[in-house]
């Protein structure tokens, strides 16, 4: 790129090749009118954003049997333990809850080699979310099936610290929303008083509800919450909405945000926030009597979260038809469901300048002060955005805020949580370089914020 300098035209531009070498070409060139002269040009060190204490050069492929024998791996959820364990939920055979240690490895102590796995003699069984509650126990919640007659249903496991099913919780340690029609939770959280919460969708048979549901600390549907522990709110556009993200504001009332479609199929879906009152009723006082939405473009809330002052953060996903390309998206919204012109640029924090052809998201979280993290993918790389809490991109994290990971396949970031001393983990899926071998599961780990 060449930038005007001053009135006499002078520009100056930097070329970098980024690539898994240690060392980069770069080479700088000033020109005035038809006058071009190199006036930089040689081979330098660049520092990597990843974070080499942990796994292989700040990167992990967790795979049963890497090559062509092996089955496909995924991690789509992400939480960290107080003594910098993580915890990822995904898909391995069914239903996977996996541990590894700080530096990336896995966690002996936990499950059978690290892993607890989730199967019955049906198929769909995945975990999409997972928190740690104060007390070590893991909770998931994805979907499961429980019988031929039933489609996949919202389900929860709540597993002991050592990676068993825990058998004071549900029935033997699982939980689900009972479903004909399917279902899914795509989102978790653990109340101050144990109770937890959990947010996806419900299958009606004539389209799809967004579903939030409580349970109590032992397993139970809530009977104080919505219809004996379920809200399946009407349809807000009269055709399919579903949730995937979930938090707790300050005052107890639950947030969730996922996306909203009519019923014809030719419309655009767009993202929704929602807000419940602790009852599980949509709260009156936010957006139109609880419901805020809007388009953007393709648009999809992949998570959500509350500032300490209130303003409410979503994280999503847009297909932009300028370029033709998935772009990626913070919103930020007032405490009673409006947009904050105040955060970012108006209200809204883009990825376009960043990834100019392209990029996805799909993972989405929040420090203790308010600084927020997006993950996804850009082309064959692995993505992560850390921004201020002001929406402003961390200038501290990768120079601009933005980073990539290359796994030497395709990896996609699908979750990602901040550490205690401000790095940044993703995890999500990749493949290996030769695109012949089963999938593994992905892992990287950012270096903190200068």
């Amino acid at each position: 790129d060449f930038v005007e300098v001053d009135a006499t035209t002078w520009y100056f531009g930097l070329l970098v090749r980024t690539d898994t070498a240690a060392t980069h070409a770069i080479s700088a060139r000033l020109s005035s009118g038809a006058t071009t002269s190199n006036v930089l040009s040689g081979v330098f060190a660049i520092t990597d954003d990843l974070d080499p204490t942990f796994g292989v050069s700040g990167i992990v492929l967790d795979d049963d049997a890497p090559g062509s024998g092996g089955v496909d791996e995924a991690a789509y959820a992400l939480a960290l333990q107080p003594d910098g364990k993580i915890v990822v939920g995904g898909a391995y055979r069914g239903a996977m809850v996996a541990r590894y240690g700080a530096a990336g490895t896995p966690d002996p102590s936990f499950g059978r080699g690290g892993r607890f796995v989730f199967s019955n003699d049906w198929t769909d069984q995945e975990i999409r979310a997972v928190t740690v509650q104060p007390d070590g126990r893991i909770v998931a919640a994805g979907i499961g099936r429980f019988s031929v007659s039933d489609g996949a249903q919202p389900m929860v496991l709540r597993l002991l610290p050592d990676g068993v099913l825990d058998p004071s919780f549900g029935s033997t340690g699982v939980a689900a929303v009972p479903s004909h029609f399917g279902g899914e939770a795509n989102a978790v959280v653990v109340q101050p008083d144990g109770r937890i919460v959990i947010a996806g969708m419900l299958g009606t048979g004539d389209g799809e509800r967004a579903l939030v549901a409580r349970y109590t600390p032992d397993g139970a549907l809530d009977p104080a919450f919505g219809v004996s522990g379920v809200v399946a709110t009407p349809a807000v556009r009269g055709g399919w909405d579903q949730l995937f993200g979930i938090a707790l504001d300050p005052s107890g009332r639950i947030v969730v945000a996922g996306s909203t479609s009519p019923g014809d199929a030719a419309a655009l879906p767009a993202a929704l926030v929602m807000r419940l009152d602790a009852g599980g009723a949509l709260d009156p006082t936010f957006g139109d009597s609880g419901v805020a939405w809007g388009a953007f473009f393709y648009d999809s809330g992949r998570g959500v979260a509350v500032q300490p002052g209130g303003r409410i953060l979503v994280g999503g996903n847009s297909w932009d038809y300028a370029s033709a390309n998935d772009m990626c998206w913070v919103l930020g919204l007032t405490a009673d469901g409006t947009l904050d012109a105040s955060y970012a640029d108006g209200g809204v924090f883009w990825t376009r300048a960043y990834a100019p052809y392209g990029m996805g998201c799909g993972g989405f979280v929040m420090s203790p002060s308010g600084a927020a993290a997006l993950a996804g993918y850009r082309g064959s790389d692995a993505v992560v955005f850390l921004l201020e809490p002001d929406g402003g991109p961390d200038l501290g994290f990768s120079l601009d805020g933005f980073a990539a990971a290359a796994s030497g396949g395709i990896a996609h970031a699908s979750a990602v949580a901040l550490d205690s001393v401000g790095r940044v983990v993703a995890a999500g899926q990749s493949t290996y370089p030769d695109q012949s071998s089963d999938a593994a599961v992905f892992l990287a780990r950012f270096k903190a914020p200068r």
